[in-house]
């Protein structure tokens, strides 16, 4: 229509629309660590990489790369395997094996990896 006064719908999901893809598997990890995985205090996660969302943690400012099996097809069984990856990255993340990891791995399945500047630990 030509009308100039007409509202147009903002970029995004539309009112009533449901997520799909990595934008549904962020929310599903930030309503996860919420409920369950408080002590990592996830902040903001970053749907930008292919093969993995990147965490925000509030408590010092590093990362997190999440990854699990079902993230971009988000079944019945895509919740315990973020359950457990998860688990796994608060465990490590609690141990504090080095205050400086600026970067924690948790993109394979039951392995975290924390990198400082010095390497991977």
């Amino acid at each position: 229509s030509d009308d100039k006064n007409a509202v147009r719908a903002a970029p995004g999901t539309p009112k009533g629309g449901r997520l799909s893809g990595r934008a549904r598997a962020a929310l599903l990890l930030l309503m996860t660590c919420r409920e369950r995985f408080r002590e990592l205090g996830v902040i903001e996660v970053d749907v930008s990489k292919p093969d993995y969302l990147v965490a925000v943690l509030a408590d010092d400012y590093s990362t997190a790369k999440i990854a699990w099996d079902g993230m971009d097809d988000l079944g019945e069984a895509s919740l315990p395997d973020l359950v457990k990856q998860l688990g796994y990255l608060s465990a490590a993340y609690g141990a504090r094996v080095d205050n400086s990891i600026r970067v924690w791995d948790a993109t394979q399945p039951g392995k975290v990896y924390g990198n400082t500047q010095k390497g991977f630990l």
